[in-house]
């Protein structure tokens, strides 16, 4: 077993939205509309250039940060770090109504970053290898929409016991999630959720209330909390989450 590491790091995602202004057109009474002079039209395109180049060099880091951060076994205060710092708020709301398990083989605190079996035999069989890919050649037509290739599933307490201990799962950077909305399971012994009932980047609460399976994708693995760690985890990261929004309301403050 790896020792248990603790980790806080502090990192904004750059805000490209206000850098470029949105292109304007000129017109008069009777006249047909005309570009601005090319200075403007220039400046924006330098000022585009920028906000890509900046999206790119974030990707870059996000991709240098996943090696840095320790992946294994962690304290209970280096997992509340972890999900404070990098856990998107939306899966951290949605689960005020509950939280989303796995089944691993982790009997403490740690941060995972398996490889995706949906699409292995070895998982649900060749019908439902076969199944994941083509809800994956769907789900890659809608966008930002996670795909079995590169994610992982969670549901219920029960389902998740099923293969092996159940844990609570917090995602960690940019989050992709989907789940169907009238089937309990993408896939169950060869019941296969309809790709029209998919719900992509919507409705997670209301997943986790129905008790429903939700495929997610991450950016920096997932960090996985035992259940008889649980409540002193949210107990923690409710702690942690007040004193940073105190934090904040203090430096506006000023």
């Amino acid at each position: 077993m790896k020792p248990a590491m603790d980790v806080v790091i502090q990192l904004k995602r750059p805000d490209c939205s206000t850098m470029v202004p949105k292109s304007r057109t000129i017109r008069g009474p009777g006249q047909q509309a005309f570009s601005p002079d090319p200075l403007r039209h220039s400046a924006r395109c330098r000022l585009s250039w920028i906000c890509w180049m900046t999206f790119w060099a974030w990707q870059g880091r996000k991709r240098s940060l996943a090696q840095t951060l320790p992946l294994g076994t962690l304290s209970l205060e280096g997992a509340v770090a972890l999900v404070a710092a990098f856990c998107p708020s939306e899966w951290l709301t949605a689960t005020l109504a509950g939280c989303l398990y796995r089944g691993e083989d982790s009997p403490q605190p740690s941060r995972l970053d398996p490889v995706p079996d949906l699409l292995q035999t070895a998982t649900y069989g060749p019908s439902g290898a076969d199944y994941f890919a083509k809800l994956e050649d769907y789900l890659a037509l809608r966008p930002r929409a996670p795909l079995p290739s590169a994610g992982h599933l969670c549901g219920d307490r029960p389902a998740a016991a099923a293969w092996g201990l159940a844990c609570s799962v917090w995602p960690l950077g940019g989050l992709s999630f989907a789940w169907p909305r009238k089937s309990r399971c993408f896939w169950e012994e060869g019941v296969a959720a309809e790709f029209q009932e998919v719900l992509v980047n919507e409705g997670l609460e209301d997943a986790i209330r129905a008790g429903h399976e939700v495929l997610f994708q991450c950016d920096l693995g997932f960090i996985a909390i035992p259940l008889d760690l649980e409540r002193d985890f949210l107990q923690r990261l409710r702690c942690a989450s007040q004193a940073s929004q105190a934090s904040q309301s203090a430096s506006s403050s000023f």
